[in-house]
């Protein structure tokens, strides 16, 4: 039988050809799915980008009236001008937002936000629970300075949250400070025409500690000669009462008195000088300091030099009372500085006091203002639990 060759190669050309055109179509199709979901996947994008995971707007910033200032100030020994404003700040989000940065558009000046705790009264870098409003302070630093003495200062304002997200209040206000007016100082007393020795004496060491006092005053944390020695560590005054959020620890008293000493070279010199009296120079003694304790005079500033030597003294009552009768609502801050001191003794030497002393006390701080009495009152506290405690060791 003869093979038709011909037909048969047509019928493979045709097989073949087939098979071709279905693999170019099935192709064709391929292209079209991909396309179609290239096509979704671009949708897709498109519709949720403005629908991201993390909230795009997360606070509300509301400056508090009157709570921006700027003022006069150095940055390095170069004059530079400090800015400092308090906010209202509401987590507008079902989640925990916190400030990370905060910047003055112009000039471009990067500072830092602080809020206040939630439960504790104290700033940091907290974050801000959800549907709720807290307290905030931005602080920054411009040099060389832009304005002058007296000059207002408006400017556009950026707060930066953990997601990246800029939140801008624009014409913030800062109130400029206002040209210092000349102080006139009460003069010192001539000691020179001073006949009374022990009067003398004393008021010595007092004009010498007025001096201290600006050198090492309220402007750099200071109280003139004042030191606290704490750990083998010497700070300047009574340091920076510094606390743990939400620690069970306690925290109004240093664990460790021992390793703690408030020292003053010009108290120790008084102090002394008091204790080589006797009889009637003690009282006389006593006279002469309480009496300088008074608003009108030049030892107004030095309000906790009297409540140092009281305080070593044992005339802390005296001392107290004439401060509270004579130096309080002083145009300074001796009467501040005098409770500044006090909060950092009832901290640092609680083991010297028993409950009869603070008794005094508390009747000392018995109507003043609660925001000007730093912790005395909640060390007074912790140190009667101090004292039972140790009764019921003892016993």
């Amino acid at each position: 039988m003869k093979i038709d060759w011909t037909n048969i190669w047509s019928w493979i050309v045709v097989t073949i050809a087939s098979i071709a055109g279905i693999v170019t179509f099935l192709l064709n199709i391929g292209k079209i799915f991909s396309g179609i979901g290239k096509a979704w996947h671009w949708l897709y994008r498109r519709i949720t980008r403005y629908q991201p995971r993390v909230p795009k707007e997360t606070l509300r910033l509301i400056p508090k009236p009157r709570h921006s200032w700027w003022s006069m100030g150095t940055f390095d020994g170069e004059p530079s001008m400090q800015l400092v404003c308090d906010w209202y700040v509401t987590n507008i989000t079902n989640q925990a937002v916190k400030v990370c940065g905060a910047r003055v558009r112009k000039p471009k000046v990067d500072g830092h936000m602080m809020v206040r705790h939630q439960k504790e009264n104290i700033y940091g870098g907290y974050y801000i629970p959800p549907q709720y409003t807290t307290d905030g302070r931005a602080d920054f630093w411009i040099h060389p300075p832009i304005k002058k003495i007296g000059e207002p200062l408006v400017l556009d304002l950026e707060f930066i949250d953990q997601y990246g997200n800029i939140h801008r209040v624009k014409k913030v206000k800062f109130n400029a400070p206002q040209p210092k007016k000349k102080d006139v100082e009460p003069p010192m007393e001539s000691i020179a025409t001073i006949k009374d020795p022990i009067e003398k004496e004393i008021l010595s060491v007092l004009q010498s500690e007025a001096h201290r006092y600006k050198d090492c005053g309220r402007r750099v944390g200071g109280l003139g000669s004042v030191v606290l020695n704490y750990q083998g560590r010497k700070v300047t005054g009574v340091g920076t009462d510094w606390r743990t959020a939400d620690s069970p620890e306690m925290q109004s008293i240093v664990p460790d008195p021992q390793s703690a000493k408030l020292e003053s070279d010009n108290g120790t010199i008084l102090v002394r000088y008091f204790q080589s009296l006797t009889g009637k120079d003690i009282q006389r003694f006593c006279e002469v300091l309480l009496q300088r304790i008074s608003k009108g005079n030049a030892y107004a500033p030095i309000g906790y030099f009297f409540l140092y030597v009281g305080y070593r003294t044992n005339i802390l009552k005296g001392v107290l009372k004439s401060a509270k009768d004579n130096l309080k609502g002083d145009s300074g801050y001796g009467f501040s500085d005098l409770l500044r001191l006090l909060d950092g003794i009832l901290k640092y030497e609680y083991q010297n006091f028993n409950s009869e002393t603070l008794d005094i006390i508390e009747q000392f701080i018995d109507g003043l203002d609660d925001e000007c009495l730093f912790r005395i009152p909640e060390r007074v506290r912790a140190i009667r639990a101090y004292i039972l405690s140790n009764k019921i060791i003892s016993s």
